[in-house]
């Protein structure tokens, strides 16, 4: 062999080292990650019980179907908790890390407006484990389209409304035979 094939050998062996070194660092970083969560859900729950909510569900699982091009594809979205308290239901998202727990943090936002979108809860909690800190959620959601239509439509319902009170007035006091 010479020492071109050799130069080869070796720097090929050591992309598939590579490669696998990496590929197994990421999957135990991942499995400490996913323990970490495992736990701080254990956790939440003592939280959620001390706070006064009675658990209803766990694990919450909802199917939905996402069309693409008319083509279904079959998902589901998963809720960490479903709750109650003073006959008032919740879906509690439980959180952990530094950016995870933040309602300004683009993906937990879009996940809180899934859940609410999905299950039509009351409100949406949002548990931060590393704090212990339980945060409640809601979302207005204004519709550009509606917001056009609304304002028209006020005005013409709070016409119709007076209109009946004029006649009902005029029918009363006899000017309407």
């Amino acid at each position: 062999m010479k020492d071109t094939d050799l130069l080869i050998l070796g720097l090929i062996l050591g992309l598939v080292a590579f490669h696998y070194v990496r590929k197994t660092w990421f999957r135990l970083r991942l499995n400490r990650q996913m323990g970490r969560a495992r736990r701080a859900e254990a956790s939440a729950v003592k939280v959620l019980q001390q706070q006064g909510y009675q658990i209803i569900d766990l694990q919450k699982r909802v199917p939905i179907v996402t069309l693409v091009d008319g083509s279904p594809h079959n998902n589901w979205v998963q809720a960490d908790f479903i709750v109650e308290k003073k006959g008032r239901r919740y879906v509690v998202d439980v959180k952990t890390g530094e950016q995870a727990p933040k309602v300004t943090n683009s993906a937990t936002r879009r996940q809180l407006l899934e859940y609410y979108l999905i299950y039509r809860p009351d409100g949406i909690l949002l548990l931060d484990m590393e704090y212990g800190k339980l945060r409640e959620v809601n979302f207005q959601v204004k519709l550009p389209i509606l917001e056009k239509i609304s304002l028209p439509l006020s005005h013409y319902l709070i016409s119709f409304c007076l209109g009946v009170i004029v006649v009902l007035v005029l029918m009363r006091g006899g000017w309407l035979g």
